[in-house]
């Protein structure tokens, strides 16, 4: 007879967006990171908004090559009038909205601790926060939403540091 084993590892990844509002542009979030963010309606103009990205590996193999994508934020904010940066997706400083959609993140051992990126928006203007508002076409004045993606390549070499468990019985 002959007995072969394996362990099949599963890899998974959990992506989390969140945003905080620099009511007085100063770099310190007066409203703090959440996934709905209401602002008062005294709220002045211009104000920064600070989306936090956070990545975690939640599977049984390491991952490389870990991205958060967000295909529509920056060439949103740009097209209403936003002033965008620093932001972690915009593959150069000018953030041009050319190609600025994913942050590049360390690799992501297994039970690491989550990678963290940032992308801070500054809102000009109440016409600028309308346009921008618009763009996401889900038809709420005053309210942006849209949907980031988490990306990675398995680490296989992980996988297969070991052939499978292979015994035969000689009868």
């Amino acid at each position: 007879t002959s007995h072969a084993e394996f362990d099949v590892l599963i890899p998974d990844i959990e992506c989390d967006k969140q945003v905080g509002a620099d009511l007085d542009n100063d770099g310190d979030l007066e409203v703090p990171y959440v996934e709905n963010l209401e602002l008062p309606c005294d709220t002045l103009f211009p104000f920064t908004l600070e989306y936090r990205f956070t990545v975690t590996n939640t599977g049984e193999t390491p991952l490389l090559n870990v991205q958060i994508c967000d295909p529509e934020l920056v060439a949103d904010a740009r097209a209403a009038g936003l002033i965008v940066g620093p932001c972690a997706l915009c593959n150069d400083p000018a953030c041009d909205g050319t190609g600025d959609t994913c942050a590049p993140l360390p690799a992501l051992a297994v039970g690491a601790p989550p990678a963290t990126a940032t992308c801070r928006i500054r809102v000009p203007s109440r016409a600028a926060w309308e346009a921008f508002a618009a763009r996401d076409t889900d038809g709420r004045p005053n309210h942006y939403s849209n949907v980031s993606t988490a990306m990675a390549n398995v680490n296989a070499a992980a996988i297969c540091d070991r052939p499978a468990l292979w015994t035969q019985a000689n009868q």
